[in-house]
């Protein structure tokens, strides 16, 4: 490993440790932390502080939606379909059209989670609003609070400001997008970004960095042979992570580009492992306004290597207790009575005793976390040919229920 040079040690002297996704990663405790997009697997953003103005995004959203119009023109139609309550207290999920034609969607979901304001965010086909809104309202409960600094112990993703266990079913999802950076305090102009997805089955080796690089230097060789290469490796391994291609590059003095550093990792991942994501992870120099190469690189190759080997080694699967058994189909998640509440075509959140309330009739059923919530079914007035066979009459409805008992299951007749 290359050594740290005077300044380096002073500036890595003090490390904090930052989850984001499944895995930690240590740098300097003076840098800043930058999230940028994150889907697990549904978009979720966290404002800090904001829960007051939940209202307010709603309507905002809302307008928008309203005032965006929607083919045939002729029809005076917009964008804006519905807006439908969540299962949390206060929660709202508003729908509408994606576009100006077509009929995918596009669903925004605000909710409280105590001082803090969370939009999740899906776009999905028409035909699966629904679900859709089943995983938005899913993805709700299992979303909680954390500390910039906390490092949790139990499965599931760290998104900034908050961390979002595994469903307690179907465990890890295998399809989220994590996007984070980190920028040195006392060398300002360094970056260093890293973005995880799932990896794709179907890419072959000309989706590889090293595959590209190698095109780009055959039909390019004039512009390729000014590079300076610090390092270009095929195989390194970081943590589980086997396989690393990396190109280390100074770049040339290019017009009013100046000559700066462009670090590139390109991890493949392994399809469906949640712990083996694609990874590509760069490094820049000479940043301002977040164009490299626009200020004189404030760091040596060797310190730009050192910072690199020193941040990138230290990325790790973030440990999870195993004294806590993954829940089961059969087991439930602590809710008291009457706080959880779900709607028909939905996924039970809890096994207990649930109610459902029409027209002053109470139906009263037990269902086990992950079963379809039913539709309600409930005495309709006898006409006189009923009267006369005797045959009661019934009529049946989508409905919300409410969970009147979470520890129910050893007293229902199943």
């Amino acid at each position: 490993m290359t050594p740290l040079s005077p300044r380096l040690q002073t500036v890595f002297e003090k490390t904090k440790t930052v989850c984001f996704g499944r895995f930690l990663i240590d740098v300097p405790a003076t840098a800043q932390v930058a999230w940028g997009r994150t889907s697990v697997p549904l978009g979720v953003v966290v404002a800090k502080g904001a829960a007051p103005k939940l209202q307010q995004m709603v309507a905002k959203y809302e307008a928008e939606l309203k005032s965006e119009e929607r083919f045939p023109l002729t029809k005076k139609l917009n964008q804006y379909i519905e807006t439908v309550d969540g299962l949390l207290k206060g929660q709202k999920t508003v729908v509408g059209y994606s576009g100006f034609s077509g009929s995918d969607l596009r669903i925004y979901s605000y909710f409280a989670m105590g001082a803090d304001l969370v939009q999740l965010d899906a776009r999905p086909v028409y035909n699966d609003k629904v679900g859709t809104i089943t995983e938005l309202n899913d993805m709700a409960r299992r979303l909680r609070p954390r500390a910039d600094n906390e490092v949790p112990t139990e499965p599931g993703m760290c998104v900034e400001h908050a961390f979002l266990s595994d469903h307690p079913t179907d465990g890890p999802s295998k399809y989220d997008l994590v996007q984070i950076g980190f920028r040195l305090q006392e060398l300002s102009d360094v970056h260093l970004s890293i973005q995880t997805n799932p990896a794709n089955p179907n890419a072959g080796d000309n989706s590889r960095l090293k595959y590209r690089m190698a095109q780009a230097e055959k039909a390019n060789p004039l512009a390729y042979s000014k590079l300076k290469y610090l390092r270009r490796t095929d195989g390194r391994q970081i943590d589980q992570w086997t396989g690393i291609y990396e190109a280390l590059t100074r770049t040339p003095d290019e017009g009013a580009s100046l000559s700066h550093h462009d670090f590139v990792l390109d991890y493949p991942g392994v399809p469906g492992d949640e712990l083996k994501p694609r990874a590509d992870i760069r490094l820049s120099s000479g940043v301002k306004e977040n164009q490299a190469g626009a200020i004189k690189p404030s760091i040596t190759d060797d310190e730009a290597l050192a910072i690199w080997e020193r941040i990138t080694s230290s990325i790790r699967v973030r440990p999870t207790s195993t004294s806590v058994p993954r829940k089961t189909s059969d087991s439930s998640p602590v809710a008291p009575a009457g706080s959880l509440k779900a709607a028909t075509g939905e996924l039970c959140p809890a096994t207990g005793e649930w109610e459902c309330i029409d027209h002053g009739q109470a139906q009263r059923r037990h269902i086990r976390i992950g079963q379809v919530m039913p539709q309600g079914v409930f005495a309709a007035p006898q006409n006189t040919w009923q009267k006369l066979r005797g045959e009661a009459s019934t009529y049946v409805v989508h409905t919300v229920w409410t969970l009147l008992d979470p520890d129910a299951s050893s007293r229902a007749n199943t």
